[in-house]
């Protein structure tokens, strides 16, 4: 409770404290020029590359590991949570639960949620757009009526639309979109696609050309 609190006092501390703060209680490591907004962070280990960003307003909580590689931005007013019956701590008092990975420019907007249970990784200079977007890695198996848990991934350059659903075992292949309000419920083989519904499917092959997916920064004009 005493370490909750003092993540809590982080939380709306100025940033010389609030990064004092995260190195003691979360490990942090942060590379020139990352910055924590004021956001509620409980991780065991917080890494920050480069130029990385988490904005304000965010709640991230039980989460084992939170990396965001160089340039990477997790928005404002996200949730991110690892916390449950299939977590919890181990006999030392560490999350058993998974990370949050994005990758060098990818990009978490704002108002999404993501279900830590397992890994989530987001790809290079990939995009998970809008908002209300949610990301569950485990769920209920009903046939063997018993919990499941497997990882979501978004491969490099690729969208995800605003409000979609990546349930367990989620895959968007590199250079690929999935429209707004889809849902994603397992690998997406073909890379270079637009895939939409739900569930999901192949709609069309995107051009070789298209600009999005051949950005040599980050940067959306």
């Amino acid at each position: 409770m005493f370490r909750k609190c003092l993540l809590a006092i982080a939380a709306i501390s100025p940033w010389v404290i609030r990064k004092i703060l995260l190195r003691t209680l979360c490990g942090a490591r942060f590379g020139e020029g990352a910055h924590v907004g004021f956001s509620y962070i409980d991780t065991q280990l917080l890494e920050l590359g480069p130029g990385a960003w988490i904005g304000s307003l965010n709640v991230v909580r039980h989460v084992r590991e939170v990396r965001l590689e160089s340039g990477a931005v997790l928005g404002n007013l996200n949730s991110v949570s690892g916390m449950s019956v299939l977590t919890g701590t181990d006999d030392n008092g560490r999350y058993k639960s998974a990370t949050l990975v994005i990758r060098s420019g990818g990009v978490v907007t704002n108002r999404h949620y993501m279900d830590v249970h397992a890994d989530i990784e987001v790809g290079q200079m990939a995009i998970v757009a809008g908002v209300r977007s949610t990301f569950f890695t485990h769920s209920i198996d009903l046939a063997a009526n018993r919990q499941v848990i497997a990882p979501i991934s978004v491969g490099d350059r690729s969208f995800v639309g605003t409000n979609s659903v990546l349930l367990p075992g989620a895959h968007v292949p590199e250079r690929c979109a999935v429209a707004a309000g889809s849902v994603v419920t397992g690998r997406l083989e073909e890379p270079g696609c637009l895939y939409g519904g739900v569930p999901a499917r192949r709609i069309k092959a995107f051009p070789e050309g298209a600009a999005f997916f051949n950005r040599v920064d980050a940067e959306v004009k």
